[in-house]
């Protein structure tokens, strides 16, 4: 017995005699016993098998209990949902719809492979710019054919389905890709398995979607205890020096679990390079490999007017006292998280508000450069006359506010050059002093 799910396959009168039936070659090879790949067929697809477990996945423990939770438990819920009748009740969703939101390099990927793991499941996943080329050849412009026969395969290979950078679909329908969207969220209601969507820009999503996922589990930058967790579990199969002061190394370089393992094997390389027989990870090679990321962060990151900070701290030429001073700032913005994740602070009104001040040439824009390389951050840089210039054409405040929204959206340290021009006498004004009072409160 072949379920084609409830579709239409087929066409004809209502003769059960004369019909015509519509199967697509995945069918007609799995019916021969053929084992074609899905990815040979549908363009922008890839079904594997993982190998990386729940142990390996370094998150907050509550975050993981309930990811685990969920997962568990789906397949409980499914049978109770079919035991007291709720499907007749709720006739759509009866699937599992994780969102996994946060930066690049936290762990998204990786966790929906430990998860499918955990299950004895495999993941087929769908690259959304690749299935949209895909479609080009569909002459029917009907989408749902594409889409049915990828949810239809994640039945027959028992799959967790991965929908990574999702939000690349609801670019597509800002530009008309309704047909597509429309199909997606159709095939979504239909599926009765666990479904996984990825995404770094997690605004982009669109209402209709977001009123179809069951959960929402949100990514962070992981602070020096999860780094240092990383770095044990990346390299315990790297020949590695023992005297290696792994804490010291979280505690210093602000990089999230791929940046981490991109450096290490940057440092493999260099210690194959010294020789390449008996090859020999070195503490120099972790923070050469380390530096190396963190630039590699943060021309990454895309902002406009931003500079991509390039001297570090031990570069420049200050009294003892600065130095002082610049490493405390460097060492709150690195405390930050465990002062808002461990130990329960509020966000608000904890930014390190800093004042510059020197005659031209003595080393202000280095000094925040320093400091932005040794926090892994880019700089916006908003100059104050020109701010100022632009008061007849848009308003001041709006334009500061602005400044604040794109530095916090991209993680930037927001500086404001020329600043004294805001609070002088012969620039003052309400427009300036209502500037001022943004800056201050930002």
């Amino acid at each position: 017995m072949i379920s084609l799910r409830n579709v239409n396959y087929t066409r004809g009168s209502g003769d059960l005699m004369d019909q015509q039936v519509d199967l697509d070659r995945r069918i007609l090879d799995w019916i021969v016993g053929l084992d074609t790949e899905i990815d040979e067929l549908i363009e922008g697809s890839h079904l594997y098998k993982p190998k990386v477990s729940m142990q390996q996945v370094v998150l907050p423990d509550e975050q993981k209990e309930m990811l685990l939770r969920n997962i568990d438990n789906f397949s409980k819920f499914k049978h109770f949902r079919k035991q007291v009748g709720l499907e007749d009740v709720i006739t759509y969703g009866a699937g599992l719809v994780i969102l996994l939101c946060g930066p690049s390099g936290t762990g998204k990927t990786m966790t929906v492979d430990a998860i499918a793991h955990h299950l004895g499941k495999r993941v087929l996943l769908v690259d959304f710019h690749s299935l949209e080329s895909g479609f080009g050849g569909n002459k029917r412009d009907d989408h749902s054919v594409d889409l049915r026969g990828l949810f239809r395969d994640v039945d027959m290979n028992d799959a967790i389905i991965f929908f990574d950078e999702c939000e690349a679909l609801f670019k597509k329908r800002e530009r008309g890709g309704d047909k597509v969207f429309n199909a997606l969220l159709s095939e979504m209601e239909r599926h009765e398995g666990i479904i996984m969507l990825a995404t770094n820009r997690p605004l982009d999503l669109d209402e209709a979607m977001h009123r179809r996922i069951t959960c929402v589990i949100e990514f962070y930058a992981p602070d020096h205890t999860q780094r240092y967790k990383i770095w044990k579990l990346a390299s315990e199969r790297l020949p590695v020096d023992d005297d290696i002061d792994w804490m010291k190394i979280s505690l210093r370089y602000e990089l999230t679990g791929g940046y981490i393992k991109n450096a290490l094997v940057s440092s493999l390389l260099m210690a194959i390079s010294r020789d390449s027989n008996n090859p020999r990870i070195t503490e120099d090679d972790i923070i050469s490999g380390c530096r190396l990321q963190m630039r590699s962060n943060l021309q990454m990151k895309s902002l406009k007017h931003r500079i991509v900070p390039k001297t570090s701290m031990g570069e420049l030429v200050l009294s003892t006292t600065l130095h002082e001073r610049l490493n405390s700032i460097v060492e709150f913005e690195k405390a930050r998280a465990v002062l808002l994740g461990h130990w329960g602070f509020q966000q608000e009104r904890l930014g390190a508000i800093c004042f510059f001040w020197g005659p031209r040439g003595a080393g202000k824009s280095s000094a925040v450069e320093a400091i932005g390389y040794e926090v892994g951050r880019p700089l916006k840089v908003i100059n104050c006359a020109q701010l100022i210039s632009k008061e007849n054409n848009s308003n001041t405040s709006s334009n500061v506010r602005s400044a604040f929204k794109d530095a916090r959206l991209m993680d930037a340290i927001l500086v404001f050059d020329d600043f004294q021009i805001l609070c002088s006498e012969t620039g003052s004004s309400k427009q300036n002093d209502s500037s001022v009072s943004e800056w201050s409160n930002g």
